[in-house]
């Protein structure tokens, strides 16, 4: 299902001998040994890439069923790293990782291997099964098929990509407006709500191009779970009385676009259940959380594939929807269920990895028939090799507002990006609320999401960018800005993946695999080939009290009284002893429920001198106030409200007990000492040659580490030497104008070339060469910089434009504002033109 490209015997050179046989082609040479059957894969120049050491093929548990359980290891070789496998955490650092080859809830993983030495592999089996790695092994294990079929690619990352997309398919341009800002949150609940949502994004000027409507938009049944007419994929009409007239009032007068969320599961109360039922194309009910009578339609079934996206079409495109979020597309049941059902294509139990390929085959395939005039975009929160080719962007489930899954993203997607699909997407901020719930964790985020390919904020109860403070909007802003400012650049990049395979999100690995610091680098990484990011994902408050740290007003160490003061003016005293990180209530219980308040006393006894202070939270900070006393003094919090942590300062000293008294309305309330550490990380500049701070301007030579000061207003970002990065004017939404005068930024230390990408922005018509591109290079020894002839053209290109050249140095050219003092100014009217840079100053 995944490989689609059609084999081509040409180009090898075969020979055999006694014991082997040899193929031998222009990259790879492959020896197959006739005893054992063991492959050995060699590059181009001899090296060993991959040697085989193992095959496993036995019955499967139902061999009538399944066939064999089949697997094959290989000879990990010294110091050799792995990327890839989908969207994966630290596993592949470790010396030894297994990891579950399936889709489900929370796992999006891909069969897929980058080795630093420099070759690809793809296991293509879509049963469920296992990657496994030693110090000196890698093995592959499916749990059903009749034969082992893997791929290996060798060369730099960039060409294992590229031949991943022969096998499996090209990647559709997403529209531009889709590289821009989308705002998503559980949940919008009425049409007012929404065009509230766009005019108010408008009167804050925070870019925007898409907001989202998430689940329950459809009729609600009596009991309100909104189940009865899950799969109508119709909206209700007492909330959403004109969904047509909404989307309209969004594209036209807000300039906004707009996504709502389809699963591919139905209640039978639905003409489209019916319809599919009909046809046969319907699994059994498999005890949805939703509802028990929900049922999953069968993507792996042709012609309830075509009626499922024709449905989508006729529901909701014909509404005006611009993109289609795909929830549940694993599906969401229990994968032992799951495997155990039938289908067309055979039993799930061997192909049920590939269910989001075909069920985004489904909506792909059902907007290409019946219109080009918008370009598709789809949201799946699963994956499978080939995905890609169906305009699709994976997301990485519901995850925890948390630093835990924050710090596991940043390393996941790029994981996932290497694999060869290159759109990939979280909930910017986290899904599901935390005690770790505040402003501080959502703009870390947020400054790394403004990196990601899609950039998409999503989650709980999600606070609009203006509710964070004024301080915590402008630093929002600050980074909306940039990532608009970058759409040329980002636009230019989307079209290197779509006609030569690029790579948006890059590992270093991809460009600096020479580099053994850089391999092994995973909390970094380059957008596009120019720019590194190196995001902070670490809390500047450091927890410092243990439990054993703290008594009740008994002196009785662990614990701390709580008062439960109830709105009649009755208290409750409670001993509450202290664990999970300093909670001391899950809710309360008995006789200490229906508190107004809780009012929690003790002493803390610091082990070391120094600032502290005590912090008072639950999930979604800020949304009570908190009142506290320190050695009986009243004193205020150094932040309360807006999404940020109550912060009460104080001085400790060693051995000497601190009493306190805090009060709050919160009912979950967490109550820790915290030590709030220097804003800084170190950053490792990779590979060779020269490194401008994107911030500063300042020039640094690569192959250092740095200790970097990180406020909460910036993330390290920096820029090759060679660097041709064009930015565009302050947006609000992506086509609010052309891209004109263009801000072409030069980093000097290193030839440069770029290729500037322009289409019409949301059609096919590129498919049929209706798009325009000029290269334009920069020699460091002649220091000239060279606008070349423009290749192509496309309606409504900009024939004359006009480029503002600037130099980058110190204090010039930096950060985010549209530079004041330009360097030279370039009319460009599709001819050659080169200019002349000044003498750089070193």
């Amino acid at each position: 299902m995944a490989v689609i490209a059609i084999p081509n015997p040409a180009g090898w050179d075969v020979t055999e001998d006694t014991t082997t046989v040899q193929l031998k082609g222009k990259y790879l040479c492959v020896v197959v040994n006739k005893q054992n059957g063991f492959v050995s894969f060699f590059d181009a120049n001899g090296k060993l890439l991959l040697e085989q050491k193992a095959w496993f093929f036995k019955p499967a548990w139902n061999a009538a069923r399944n066939g064999l359980e089949l697997g094959t290891t290989f000879v990990r070789q010294p110091g050799e790293y792995f990327f890839g496998g989908g969207v994966v955490g630290d596993n592949l650092r470790q010396s030894r990782t297994d990891i579950l080859l399936q889709n489900d809830y929370l796992q999006m993983h891909i069969p897929i291997l980058y080795s630093s030495e420099g070759y690809g592999f793809f296991w293509d089996n879509p049963s469920r099964g296992k990657l496994s790695t030693t110090p000196d092994s890698v093995t592959w294990q499916a749990t059903a098929g009749d034969l082992a079929d893997f791929y290996v690619m060798a060369g730099e990352a960039d060409a294992v990509v590229a031949e991943y997309r022969h096998l499996t398919g090209a990647v559709p341009m997403f529209p531009k407006w889709a590289y821009g800002f989308w705002f998503s949150r559980n949940r919008f609940t009425s049409q007012q709500e929404i065009l509230d949502a766009a005019k108010k994004f408008r009167q804050e000027q925070v870019p925007v191009d898409m907001l989202v409507q998430d689940y329950y938009y459809w009729k609600p049944d009596s009991n309100q779970d909104g189940a009865a007419n899950w799969g109508s994929h119709q909206f209700d009409p007492t909330r959403y009385p004109d969904p047509k007239g909404m989307i309209e009032t969004l594209h036209n007068d807000d300039h906004a676009h707009f996504m709502a969320v389809i699963w591919p599961k139905f209640n039978p109360d639905t003409a489209h259940y019916r319809e599919l039922d009909k046809v046969g194309g319907l699994f059994p009910a498999h005890g949805d959380w939703a509802s028990p009578c929900l049922r999953y339609y069968d993507p792996f079934d042709p012609e309830a594939r075509k009626i499922y996206g024709r449905q989508i079409m006729d529901s909701l495109l014909q509404l005006g929807l611009d993109a289609f979020w795909m929830d549940g597309a694993e599906p969401e049941m229990s994968m032992d269920k799951f495997a155990s059902f039938d289908s067309p294509a055979g039993p799930v139990s061997r192909i049920m990895d590939a269910f989001p390929l075909m069920h985004t085959t489904a909506i792909y395939q059902a907007q290409r028939s019946v219109t080009s005039d918008k370009r598709v975009i789809l949201l799946p929160r699963s994956a499978w090799p080939g995905e890609q080719r169906n305009a699709a962007c994976a997301w990485t489930s519901d995850i925890q507002q948390n630093w835990h899954d924050f710090t596991w993203q940043i390393e996941g997607l790029q994981n996932f990006s290497i694999c060869g699909l290159p759109y990939v997407t979280t909930d910017v901020g986290g899904y599901a609320p935390t005690q770790e719930s505040d402003r501080e964790l959502f703009i870390r985020w947020f400054e790394w999401g403004t990196f990601c390919p899609i950039f998409r904020v999503h989650g709980i109860d999600r606070p609009f960018p203006w509710e964070y403070s004024n301080e915590g909007e402008t630093i929002i802003k600050k980074f909306d800005f940039l990532r608009y400012r970058l759409l040329p650049y980002i636009y230019s990049q989307a079209s290197q993946v779509t006609f030569d395979s690029g790579t948006i999100m890059r590992p270093l690995v991809m460009d600096f695999r020479a580099d053994p610091r850089a391999v092994t680098q995973w909390d970094e990484f380059m957008f596009g080939p120019s720019i590194l990011v190196c995001p902070i994902y670490k809390c500047s408050r450091e927890l410092v009290g243990k439990v054993g740290d703290f008594a009740d007003q008994n002196g009785e160490t662990g614990a701390v009284t709580a008062i439960y003061i109830k709105s009649d003016g009755q208290q409750v005293v409670a001993r509450k002893d202290l664990k999970d990180g300093l909670q001391f209530t899950h809710g309360a219980t008995g006789n200490l429920r229906g508190q107004s308040s809780i009012r929690f006393e003790g002493t803390y006894t610091p082990k070391t001198d120094g600032a502290l202070a005590f912090q008072v939270d639950e999930q979604h900070a800020g949304d009570y106030p908190v009142t506290g006393n320190i050695n009986g003094q009243s004193i205020s919090p150094a932040s309360n409200g807006d999404w940020q942590f109550s912060l009460f300062p104080f001085q400790a000293q060693a051995g000497v007990p601190v009493h306190f008294s805090m009060e709050t309305k919160m009912w979950d309330p967490v109550f820790q000492v915290v030590h709030e550490s220097p804003m800084r990380r170190n950053v490792y500049l990779p590979g060779k040659g020269n490194w401008y701070d994107f911030w500063t301007g300042e020039r640094i030579a690569s192959g250092q580490t740095l200790n970097v000061e990180t406020p909460l207003n910036m993330i390290p970002l920096y820029v090759r030497a060679g660097t041709i990065l064009p930015m565009g004017p302050m947006l609000q939404y992506a086509s609010e104008r052309p891209a004109d005068p263009i801000e072409l930024r030069i980093y000097r230390g290193a030839d440069g070339a770029f290729t500037l990408y322009e289409d019409e922005g949301d059609n096919y018509n590129y498919e049929k060469g209706a798009f325009a591109e000029i290269p334009i290079t920069w020699n460091e020894a002649s220091q000239t910089l060279t606008f070349g002839k423009r290749n192509g053209s496309f309606t409504g290109m900009l024939v004359k434009r006009k480029f503002n050249v600037i130099w980058v140095g110190e204090g010039h050219g930096v950060g985010v504002p549209v530079t004041q003092k330009i360097d030279a100014e370039v009319s460009y009217q599709g001819r050659t033109v080169t200019i002349q840079a000044p003498l750089q100053q070193m």
